[in-house]
């Protein structure tokens, strides 16, 4: 049951942690994480614009378009902290273990739908 939370909950997050971070300049995903959750908005646009500075070169690429990995690589630019508290704490995290897999796998959905149309519907050309 944790990890279909986490599915639901990760395919939502891929509404705004999507695979064209790696632009330069205010995305659609960027312009709803802004409008939709102001305050935290600002925050996550600042940390998703510093992704897209360094992957600006990598557009579509595997490391960045890629389901799973791409996904991977995002995951772990914005969770690596929960990651290190669920490592050092004594607590029992095994709860929100499941729930970030199916967070993972749900996003990585949404990203292999973006991919997809990236891949094959792509009326610009790029």
């Amino acid at each position: 049951m944790l990890i279909g939370i986490g599915i639901f909950v990760g395919y939502e997050i891929g509404k705004y942690v999507e695979n064209d971070w790696d632009i330069m300049g205010v995305t659609a995903s960027e312009g709803r994480l802004v409008n939709d959750i102001p305050a935290m908005g600002h925050i996550l646009f600042g940390i998703s614009s510093a992704y897209g500075s360094y992957w600006r070169r990598y557009h579509r690429s595997f490391w960045t378009h890629f389901p799973f990995v791409a996904t991977g690589v995002r995951y772990l630019y914005l969770f690596w902290w929960i990651w290190l508290e669920i490592y050092r704490s004594d607590l029992d995290w095994s709860w929100l273990i499941f729930i970030f897999i199916g967070s993972y796998l749900g996003t990585s959905l949404s990203d292999a739908l973006h991919w997809a149309l990236d891949k094959w519907y792509n009326p610009t050309g790029e």
